[in-house]
């Protein structure tokens, strides 16, 4: 790994002040996740009980939740909107069902739909 100046500095600093060897290291570790822009930890693999709604109506292509969606599940696509706005496409493959897009949706126009037949709810 290469070490820009600053980095170079930084750490000669902490060596010097006579931190812990874990604090140098975790710090090191957090310099090549900024650098690389991966995350150290893995997302926990979730069993997916259902599906992502996207109500397209609500939509109004802000791409605020494919920004936030760390796995890549949601991208943009090329689909228009009745209103003409770009919306995203679910790569169900990938999704984690973190939630943070449901979270972040402005408009809640994201949400997760759980299975009634994995929660006993079944309709008749």
């Amino acid at each position: 790994m290469v070490y820009s100046f600053t980095d170079h500095l930084f750490l000669n600093i902490l060596i010097k002040m006579k931190c812990i060897p874990n604090l140098i290291y975790f710090l090191k570790e957090i310099i090549m996740v900024i650098r690389t822009r991966q995350p150290i930890f893995e997302p926990p693999k979730i069993k997916k009980e259902g599906e992502l709604v996207l109500i397209e109506e609500a939509c109004k292509g802000c791409n605020l939740c494919i920004e936030a969606c760390k796995p890549e599940a949601l991208v943009l696509s090329n689909r228009l909107s009745k209103q003409g706005y770009y919306i995203p496409k679910y790569i169900e493959e990938k999704c984690t069902w973190c939630n943070i897009c449901e979270l972040i949706c402005p408009d809640l126009a994201i949400y997760f739909k759980k299975d009634p037949e994995e929660n006993g709810e079944k309709n008749e």
